[in-house]
């Protein structure tokens, strides 16, 4: 007994072409709210087989059509700029751990980058300060000795759909424009954003 039946990749090639049509959209549009180039949306309907698309890419596309025949925009589609905290809170690897505490209780923080003239060195997590806030002896012990690697970068332009695995991973990732890191992006951002 079949529960569930998949339409052969034939038939949601046709599908995805009928609907792009019925809502007069272009292939270069559609490719651009897929986030994928518009020779795949040409290739897609015209020799899927050949294509051979993941379902990632079909889902891209079936969620992009979704949408615009909806006519809302999904978080997905929402630029890490316009998300972003772009006042970039840091500690120096010099600062002393007491200071880090301090300014992550102040900002409610889970992490803060370490940076120095501008470069990004490290990290440092709530979870490396846990012995050092019971322990005031501690507390003057120097970041650098504490910090782990720096977050990962993503540019200012990047869409949140395709940092969600970054966020998954790190929690966090610092937003650059060019070489300069401009502000810093987290799961709250995104959770703020959200419809939810």
């Amino acid at each position: 007994m079949v529960i569930i039946s998949l339409d052969d990749i034939d038939t949601i090639s046709s599908k995805i072409r009928s609907v792009r049509m019925m809502l007069g959209i272009s292939q270069a549009r559609l490719a651009k709210e897929a986030n994928v180039s518009q020779s795949t949306i040409a290739r897609l309907e015209k020799e899927c087989r050949k294509l051979n698309p993941s379902y990632s890419m079909v889902y891209s596309i079936v969620n992009a059509l979704n949408r615009i025949g909806s006519g809302e925009q999904t978080i997905d589609q929402v630029g890490v700029k316009d998300l972003m905290h772009s006042r970039l809170i840091f500690v120096k690897p010099t600062d002393s751990i007491k200071k880090a505490i301090m300014i992550m209780k102040e900002n409610d923080y889970s992490q803060i980058p370490v940076m120095e003239n501008g470069k990004v060195l490290g990290t440092v997590y709530q979870k490396d300060l846990i012995g050092f806030a019971s322990n005031p002896k501690k507390a003057n012990i120097k970041v650098k000795e504490v910090m782990e690697v720096p977050l990962p970068e993503i540019d200012e332009n990047a869409k949140i759909g395709t940092i969600k695995s970054v966020l998954e991973s790190w929690g966090a990732a610092i937003v650059k424009r060019k070489d300069k890191a401009v502000g810093i992006f987290t799961i709250y951002d995104l959770f703020k954003a959200s419809k939810i």
